[in-house]
Order: structure tokens, then sequence, then C-alpha cells
């Protein structure tokens, strides 16, 4: 059973409803009274919006996403509306948008500073890669190619063309350029994150949980580089043993307040039917042999109702092959947390020793530091995955990677796979610079072929270091507990 606390926030004037399911009723009861304390304001400063009848970046972001209420092209109305606050609305917002126009160079000199980090009066802020200013600089020319022939509350904004498709505007070919940096997941590495040791006794509750998700390492890795969301939303009646192949239609993901909720995909393309590795499937049924599956009642996000209030949606409930302890939803966090302890134990993460802000006191609790007669306790804690390329997305680089350097598979055959809505080629001198493929469609007839040399190449990979998985006279009953 969940509980669900609710809680008003205003959002560009507009005020809504929101809410998050909790795992019990104290949770839903404190995190209830938190948000009600005080109305959370989401809003841009008043001083960005509108300025002496002029109609500011900032001023009519709130018409561009009214406007976009139902393009998912560009992700979650959550992730567009974060990064336009973090990284546009700092260093362009009060900009006339009609005056941007003409100047071209500010746009540009705006990428350098997202990428040096620093803000535009000079002080130190954060630094953004290569990859992600490009988002940002794409999300502002999709605002600017709305703003022509607009008007926010009766004041037109004046834009007749995109200063973001003039040649002044763009970062130079080098400076766009992305590091040629190691690949971070190896598969010597994916295969010692899945054979973690274990310890006898569990360790504040870290080792259950990474025995949970250590199969989904090993799956993204070697089947359709599957992101968290969908590996996470898997469910039983998703797999084909007999066909060794996985169809991913439904992904389990958060809005921007942070709700639990289940989506398609944003393109007919993910929704994809994968090659599934037989050691991945064989990683699966053991995972199945020793947690039971859930059943999960969610609310789900379509196109057809994107941009509309949550309890608009459609409602369905999935059975899912992953979960918690708790047998709740496997969110980011959850993973996260319990990466850390697999992949230290692995080897592949270091540790490092914190001083805790609180002290042990005489009665046994902690009490802020300096309030007590013995010194600060030492923790133990383990470096972000992030900051050496071991998050789980790495694992869906890893498995185009593999694909691509073997120089056998077709870009069709590595779109279909991916759930790539178009694909750029990587492969130099395959395409000319800043020529795309396209949308393309892999051909049938040859796809057995290419599926067969796909499990082939894995297995070569992974066999020899996952001799457990390999054997397959070893018996594997479904025994649930």
């Amino acid at each position: 059973m969940r509980w669900a606390a609710t809680w008003d926030e205003v959002t560009d004037s507009k005020r809504a409803q929101r809410s998050r399911q909790c795992a019990s009723r104290e949770e839903a009861t404190e995190l209830q009274r938190k948000m009600r304390a005080g109305v959370r304001d989401k809003s841009l400063p008043s001083g960005l919006r509108m300025r002496g009848g002029i109609v500011t970046v900032a001023g009519f972001f709130p018409r561009f996403m009214e406007l976009t209420a139902r393009d998912r092209s560009s992700g979650s109305h959550g992730k567009v509306r974060s990064q336009f606050t973090r990284m546009i609305a700092p260093h362009l917002g009060p900009w006339d948008i009609a005056d941007l126009q003409k100047e071209p160079g500010v746009i540009r000199n705006w990428q350098y500073l997202l990428m040096s980090g620093k803000d535009s009066s000079g002080n130190d802020s954060r630094a953004y890669a290569v990859g992600t200013v490009e988002e940002a600089f794409f999300l502002l020319s999709r605002i600017f190619d709305y703003a022509a022939d607009e008007s926010v509350d009766g004041t037109a904004t004046r834009v007749d063309r995109n200063p973001c498709k003039r040649p002044q505007s763009r970062l130079a070919k080098v400076d766009r350029k992305r590091d040629e940096r190691p690949a971070s997941f190896t598969a010597p590495k994916v295969a010692a994150a899945y054979l973690a040791p274990m310890p006898e006794r569990a360790i504040r509750g870290s080792m259950p949980a990474w025995a949970r998700y250590r199969a989904a390492v090993l799956l993204a890795a070697t089947t359709g580089g599957m992101r968290l969301g969908e590996v996470m939303s898997l469910a039983p009646e998703d797999i084909d043993w007999k066909a060794r192949t996985i169809t991913m239609g439904i992904s389990l993901a958060r809005d921007y307040y942070g709700a639990n909720h289940f989506r398609d995909g944003k393109s007919d393309n993910s929704q994809r039917v994968m090659t599934a590795c037989p050691l991945a499937l064989a990683a699966l049924a053991e995972h199945m042999e020793t947690f039971r599956p859930i059943t999960v009642t969610l609310p789900l996000e379509t196109g057809a109702v994107y941009g509309r209030p949550m309890n608009e949606w459609p409602v369905i409930a999935r059975t899912l092959i992953f979960s918690t302890g708790a047998g709740g939803l496997v969110t980011d966090p959850a993973y996260q947390s319990a990466a850390r302890w697999g992949l230290c134990a692995a080897g592949l993460l270091p540790r490092q020793e914190i001083t805790s802000r609180a002290t042990r006191g005489d009665g046994g609790r902690y009490v802020p530091a300096g309030g007590s007669q013995r010194p600060n306790r030492v923790c133990q804690r383990y470096e972000a995955p992030s900051d050496h390329g071991l998050h789980f997305h790495a694992l869906r680089h890893f498995f185009s990677s593999v694909m691509e350097d073997s120089r056998e598979f077709p870009d069709t055959i590595i779109q279909a796979e991916m759930g790539h809505e178009q694909r750029s080629s990587v492969r130099k001198g395959a395409l000319p610079d800043g020529v795309t493929a396209g949308y393309m469609h892999p051909l049938e007839d040859r796809r057995d072929y290419w599926r067969d040399r796909l499990r082939e190449i894995m297995t070569e990979s992974f066999g020899p270091l996952l001799p457990g998985l390999a054997d397959d006279s070893k018996p594997r009953r479904l025994r649930l507990a």
C-alpha cells in the first residue's frame, strides 16, 4: 500500500497541486508537513519576465511551454524547465528576445561561459560538458523558432529570424569536439560489478540491495543498452525466452516534482524489440529465482496526455522484476546508493573517509559538532561513480561502442537496437561533417543474422569472465522467495 503527500506549488504564477507517493503513512505525513509549511514558488524572478513593455527570453518561456505541451522531442517538461532555469535564464533571461536576434556573438559567449564555469559577472559557477551545452543551445534555438509572430500579454516579441541558425552564434568546430576519453566501462569491469563479493553479514543493508540490482548491470551492457528506467520497468511478459528477445515499450520515470509514473517511448524507435544476450537471460533467471516480482499501479504518460495534469492520465498495473528490499519501486537514488557499495566491493570505486558533522553524545544520539566531549566520528563513504565514468548510462555507451568497434554492424542495426530516433555516423569518413544518416530502417530479412552475430560477440566477451552463467547445464527453476 502506498500513501500520497499533497501540497501546492506556484510555477510561472500558476498554482497547482503536487503529490508524491511514499512507502509509509509516517513518511507521507512528514513530507506533507514540510511542503505545506510554505508554498514553494518555482517561478522565475519577476524581473526576468517582463520589463518596460518588452518580452524577455524568460518572459516568453512560459508561452513556449504552452506551445510545446504535446511535443516530447526534447524530453519531459521537467527536463526542459530545469535546463532553461539552470543554463539559459541566469545568462540570457533578462535580454530582450528581439535584441538577441541581432547579437549572435552574445549567444556564442554564453556557450563559452557555460563551459568555463563562470557566470555573466565572472564569478565561479558550474562548468558543463560540451554535449550538455549543445543541448541547451538547441533548446534556445527551438524557443526562437516558436517566438516568431507570437506575443505575450499583448506585447509582440518582434522576432522574425532565429539567431541560433547564423554561423556567428555557433561554437567553433574545435570547441564542439568532445574529448576522446577512454571507455569508462569495459567487459572485465561489467563482469566484476556483477560478481562483486557479498559479505556473510549485511552491512547497514547495503549487501542485499546490490544483490537485487546487479543483474541490471549485465542486462544493460549486453542487451540494447537499456536505460535505468527501462530496466527497472521490465516485466516478465516483456521477455521472450525462446526467441531470446526483450520488448521495450514502457519505462519508469519521475516528473519534475519527483512523482513516479510509467511512460511510453518519446518516439516510435524507443519502443523496440532488443536482442537479448544468453548470459543476460541467465542472470535474469537467477534473479527471478531469488526475488519475487512486485505489482505496481501507476499513471501512464503517453503522447495524448503529454502536458496535462497527472490526475488525468490513464492508470495501468505492471509486474516488475526489479524491486527494493521494502517491496517498492527502484528509483535513481535507491539504485545509486546500492551501486556505490557494489562498485566499491568490486574494486572499481575507491573509498573516501568523511568526518561527520555530528558527534555521538552521552545519551547515544548524535548531536551537532562541538556539543559532546567525544571527537567527531569518521564515516566510510564512497566516491561518486559519475566522477569515474561508472554511472548507469555509461553501460549504454559501452553497448553502443561494442557494436561500433566491431565494424560489422550497419548503422540501421545499431539504431534499431539502441532505439535512436535518428543517428549521426560516428565513424570517421563515413559521412561528411554535420551530415546525419536521418531516419533509417533495418533490413528485416537480415535481422536474424545480425541478432545471432550480436549474441556471439557478447558471449565471446563475457563467457570467459562469467563461467557460471555460461554453463547451460545448470538448472534454473523459478523458486520465488
